[in-house]
């Protein structure tokens, strides 16, 4: 069954004007501690070897490239970037990281009399690491979103996330950290800024922080002006490099983006290098900075990264289905958490580490409770080359690592905490987390894990809606709707329940089309209002039901632009006679 959110005002319109009533201040006005002090720092090593660690995520990707982009239009000269190897590194800065060594042989980090080491989104937890960059000669910069009860001996730690009241809006990804950075130096060239917009923007909307969030007893918008100017600039060719244009084309979206398409469509292709292949994040900022208009030689790059993408698909839906037989079989379906292993088959070369983020998340929507989904870890040699065996299979260890999703009010960082003896290593925050364990501890760790998450999710929490309309007042609400986006974590899309729905006899004689590859989608027209089945979660209720002309609708509302014409759809979730 469905129910309605409480709400403090009744109509959408009240509660968005309510939402934006502090909405006066440009985003310049939002202020972040320590920004002068990174800017003087930055600058103070304008002639020394400058070096950069990012992470091989998306909000990693972007604030690397980002900055990388801002260091070279400043004419910084000796400017490096690692983007630590998801098998052979892990995540974050690390002393092997500082002792590593480049493709052509030279070490990453050399002694130097004077160098300066940026970490971005990532480095607040990295104490040890960031001793031994010191006593290599180099001042460090943190510019990091995460949580850490100890702050690390930098020279200059930007965290608003760590350092309580160290900033007007504490919700920036590191992607927006390097957009606040870009702001305080205010010289930086308009285009220059622009893609460094832009590239914020994607970073924000992929790294799921809140757009808005209460502070001071005012609300804070910095990330939605970030998110709404970015998706603005995306589209202008200053906001976007010659790669960025591109892999627009690729994926038809050079005239029309919105922030469902930046996270469902372009941050996966982002992602997925970094994902399959342990140098992948660092092609992926390699090729995001190509600006030079040569789509000669940009096209083939966009062509080999789609397709990292579209075998990111087809190995995790094949996990997937391996993890779901495996519960069905072991009757798993209703432990809370659902804690499972998936174990390459012999001969297998894929790697699949990578990948058992986005496999929790989704067995974490379909079995609606905490997931977590491990995998052995790869092997590397001293110099974190990874190990394979003689038929160039990768060789795995005792050790296992897991990607962990939330459902509902979860803490997970919370539950990590309390069973902190059977982890080799962890981090995260309520809804993801990383963990690593011995596989001898693998059934140890769920006991420990199902004992401390007592209360089993509410199955219905996605079975909520915000606001009921008539199928008469949709057209004018989507205005409104649109008036007031982007959305996202912090400001989310506004689910309707529709009454008053009749299907139309629009489809030779019937009142639906079957729609999809798959044919297991559907579409309905009432009152010039298109009802749309996207994902085919209606569709098998609609047979079931026997195909009704009058219903109603829970969804979300949205457009689709066709040969010239704009229709304001639906976006169907669901329906009930």
């Amino acid at each position: 069954m469905w129910k309605q959110k409480e709400k403090f005002l009744s109509s959408f319109e009240e509660n968005e004007t309510f939402l934006f009533k502090d909405n006066n201040r440009k985003s310049t006005e939002y202020k972040v501690k320590g920004m002068e002090d990174g800017v003087l720092l930055l600058y103070s090593h304008k002639c020394d070897p400058i070096r950069i660690v990012g992470d091989y995520d998306v909000d990693g990707i972007t604030s690397t490239t980002g900055l990388t982009i801002l260091l070279s239009a400043l004419e910084f000269k000796d400017v490096k970037k690692w983007i630590p190897r998801r098998f052979s590194n892990g995540y974050g800065l690390s002393e092997k990281i500082i002792d590593s060594k480049l493709e052509d042989g030279s070490e990453f980090m050399p002694k130097v009399e004077r160098g300066l080491l940026i970490t971005v989104d990532n480095g607040i937890a990295a104490t040890d690491a960031i001793l031994k960059a010191k006593e290599k000669g180099y001042d460090v910069l943190v510019l990091d979103h995460h949580m850490s009860d100890v702050i690390p001996p930098a020279d200059v730690v930007i965290d608003p996330e760590a350092i309580e009241d160290s900033a007007d809006f504490n919700m920036y990804c590191g992607a927006g950290l390097v957009y606040k950075l870009a702001q305080e130096i205010g010289v930086v060239p308009d285009f220059v800024m622009d893609k460094i917009t832009v590239l914020a923007m994607i970073g924000t909307i992929c790294d799921s922080v809140d757009l808005i969030t209460c502070y001071n007893n005012k609300f804070q918008y910095d990330n939605y002006l970030i998110v709404k100017q970015g998706l603005e600039l995306i589209l202008q060719n200053s906001g976007r490099t010659s790669a960025m244009y591109d892999l627009l084309r690729k994926i038809n979206k050079i005239e029309q983006i919105n922030e469902k398409d930046i996270g469902f469509a372009l941050g996966p292709i982002i992602n997925a290098p970094g994902r399959l292949k342990d140098t992948g994040g660092e092609e992926m900022v390699n090729y995001l900075t190509l600006d030079n208009n040569e789509f000669s030689v940009i096209r083939p790059l966009t062509e080999h990264i789609v397709e990292f993408n579209d075998t990111r698909k087809d190995l995790t839906e094949k996990i997937k289905k391996a993890l779901i037989q495996m519960i069905e079989t072991e009757h798993m379906e209703n432990d809370s958490p659902l804690i499972v292993k998936y174990v390459p088959k012999e001969g297998d070369a894929n790697i699949y580490e990578g990948l058992s983020g986005i496999i929790a998340g989704q067995l974490s929507e379909m079995y609606k409770t905490d997931c977590f989904v491990f995998t052995p870890a790869i092997q590397t040699d001293e110099n974190n080359n990874i190990l394979v065996d003689d038929n160039n299979v990768p060789v795995y260890g005792e050790l296992l690592k897991g990607s962990g999703r939330g459902y509902g009010n979860s803490n997970l960082k919370d539950a990590l905490d309390k069973n902190v003896k059977l982890i080799e290593k962890y981090g995260g925050h309520a809804l993801a987390a990383g963990v690593s364990i011995l596989d001898k501890n693998f059934d140890e760790f769920k006991k420990g894990m199902s004992s401390v998450i007592e209360d089993v999710p509410d199955k219905d929490l996605d079975k909520e809606y915000d606001y009921e309309i008539s199928i008469n007042d949709v057209a004018d609400t989507y205005e409104s709707v649109k008036e007031f986006a982007p959305y996202g974590q912090g400001h989310s899309e506004p689910i309707f329940k529709i009454t008053g729905f009749e299907a139309e006899s629009k489809f030779k004689g019937l009142h639906y089309l079957i729609m999809g590859q798959n044919k297991n989608m559907v579409k309905m027209i009432s009152n010039d209002i298109e009802a749309v089945d996207f994902k085919g979660k209606v569709f098998e209720k609609f047979k079931a039901l026997k195909a009704p002309k009058k219903f109603t609708i829970y969804g979300t509302l949205s457009e689709n632009s066709f040969n010239g014409k704009t229709t304001t759809q639906i976006r169907m979730l669901d329906i009930e006679v």
